[in-house]
């Protein structure tokens, strides 16, 4: 509980209007805070996607966020593999893409990058099955990046990302894998927007494994900052 902070004036009376004054402030306050509505502006449906994301605010001024799976039903699987779509304040939602497996399948969050088009991670895709990178304008057309797993010399056979990426100051994207790498534990990459992949960093079990969970965080520092959801002196995950 916050402690009263008491203060004394030259005059009483001006103490009782100040005192009143603050307290109107509060009540106010505390009256606005319970009247707070919340509003549904979209139901989604199978063709919006199943399992929607986090939404970022584009420079657009509208909302765009990744369902995990949904979309064209007809495509592949009868269940579709995932969306990216774009909701207005109001609440009026595009899907401006549905993936169909060989550009990506159950995809993770997105990031706009300086260039104006969103960068995310699918979790799976053909061939291999092992998730890719890609870029999305802000009207849906995809370009795939980057397929792991195909690439065993540079990126380790490192697989599955669930993470999305975030942009460097130095413009390219960072990136985690939650398996694959040299040691089956996930990687970190980076990739530039044109999509050449470094791998940065190999999991072995010990200063981690499995990065699953939220994106890298860039630190003031110049350095990135992430956890992940296995391994470690206890096997339950470090930062």
């Amino acid at each position: 509980m916050n402690k009263p902070i008491y203060f004394t004036l030259a005059a009483d009376k001006t103490f009782c209007r100040i005192t009143a004054l603050i307290l109107l402030v509060l009540s106010g306050w505390a009256f606005n805070a319970r009247a707070q509505t919340l509003t549904n502006l979209r139901s989604f449906t199978p063709t919006d996607g199943f399992g929607p994301h986090s939404l970022l605010q584009g420079r657009d001024g509208n909302f765009y966020g990744t369902a995990g799976s949904g979309g064209n039903l007809n495509l592949n699987n009868g269940s579709g593999w995932g969306t990216v779509f774009r909701i207005t304040p109001t609440g009026l939602l595009t899907n401006l893409h549905s993936f169909i497996l060989t550009d990506g399948g159950e995809p993770n969050l997105l990031v706009q990058g300086s260039d104006g088009n969103f960068y995310g991670t699918t979790y799976t895709n053909t061939p291999g099955g092992l998730g890719t990178v890609f870029k999305m304008t802000s009207t849906g057309s995809i370009t795939t990046l980057w397929l792991f797993g195909l690439n065993p010399g540079i990126d380790s056979a490192a697989s599955h990302p669930v993470a999305g990426l975030v942009q460097g100051a130095d413009g390219n994207f960072y990136g985690t894998t939650s398996a694959g790498g040299a040691n089956g534990d996930g990687i970190v990459f980076r990739i530039t927007p044109t999509g050449t992949l470094t791998n940065l960093h190999n999991f072995n079990g010990a200063d981690g494994a499995n990065s699953q969970w939220g994106s890298l965080v860039p630190g003031n520092d110049g350095n990135f900052y992430g956890v992940t959801s296995g391994g470690g002196t206890n096997s339950q995950g470090n930062i």
